[in-house]
């Protein structure tokens, strides 16, 4: 007897359709705003290679460097930066806070970003 007949929509790695409508709204609510996190980075800059130089260090050195050190306030701090942050906010949960939080601080991240860049630039093209 096989377990899926005809017309029986098979399951994706044992996942419902609302998980996966869940987790591709909250990738893609963590994509975007790390995309606005870069985007002030960029404005700020006005540079196409330190941009990417500095968003390269910006969201993936913390957390290489995070994991060669178990100091408890290095590693605290590293929970609340941007890639750990739309990591949580991706997976749904995490050891600290749980997505809402994660999403409420990374646009924190991405208005601060889009600030400085806002700031930035009316300073420089004014």
């Amino acid at each position: 007897m096989r377990p899926w007949g005809r017309g029986r929509p098979r399951p994706i790695l044992d996942a419902s359709t609302d998980d996966l409508l869940g987790v591709s709204a909250r990738s893609a609510a963590a994509l975007a705003l790390t995309s606005l996190v870069v985007l002030g980075l960029g404005t700020v800059l006005r540079s196409t290679a330190g941009t990417i130089t500095t968003a390269v260090a910006v969201l993936f050195a913390p957390v290489i460097v995070g994991g060669l050190v178990s100091n408890k306030i290095v590693t605290t701090v590293l929970d609340y930066l941007p890639a750990d942050l739309a990591g949580v906010l991706s997976a749904g949960s995490g050891e600290q806070y749980g997505p809402g939080l994660a999403a409420l601080l990374l646009g924190a991240w991405a208005a601060a970003a889009l600030a400085a860049g806002i700031l930035a630039l009316h300073r420089r093209d004014s």
